[in-house]
């Protein structure tokens, strides 16, 4: 092999390792990123990341009776949303097989609707308790900032801070 090759081989072995290390590092820092954007984390404050009293000009003693139900939603969200992926996967799973049972397709849908009704109740519920909690204003405020947050796969109005995304 000439030195010509050889250079050539070594330029493209560091292109290529810059590449990789350089994608790496996105992989990496991309989501803490991402995530600094998202609805409870992006205007942190002095409640401990939490947009919603900043938001909603929450006094101190409203966001202290606020604080615990939004941290139990969280939890019970984190249950439910792992019950969901757990019934996609075996979705996919009976999907996969060949011949594919119709009625094991089925079963795998229905236990996945029902995970997503018991999170709809959920948050549904969690929301109208936070509601009586806030004066009219702060009311009108919640409401707008549920509606600019809603999204899906980048689809706005559906989804969004509401959907299984578990935000920490």
């Amino acid at each position: 092999m000439t030195k010509r090759v050889i250079a050539g081989f070594l330029i493209a072995c560091s292109v290529i390792l810059n590449v990789v290390f350089i994608g790496m590092w996105i992989a990496h820092a991309a989501p803490r990123h991402f995530a600094q954007h998202s609805w409870c984390v992006s205007m942190e404050n002095a409640h401990h990341g939490y947009a919603l009293p900043k938001t909603l000009s929450m006094s101190d003693s409203q966001w202290t009776i606020m604080q615990p139900g939004i941290e139990s939603l969280r939890e019970k969200m984190s249950g439910i949303c792992g019950d969901i992926l757990k019934n996609r996967a075996e979705l996919l799973n009976e999907l996969e097989k060949t011949p594919t049972d119709s009625v094991a397709l089925s079963a795998c849908r229905e236990r996945i609707v029902a995970c997503q009704k018991k999170m709809q109740v959920l948050v549904t519920d969690h929301i109208l308790k936070e509601k009586e909690m806030l004066t009219q204003d702060q009311r009108q405020r919640y409401f707008n900032a549920l509606r600019k947050n809603m999204t899906c796969a980048g689809v706005p109005e559906i989804g969004g801070m509401m959907s299984c995304k578990h935000r920490k």
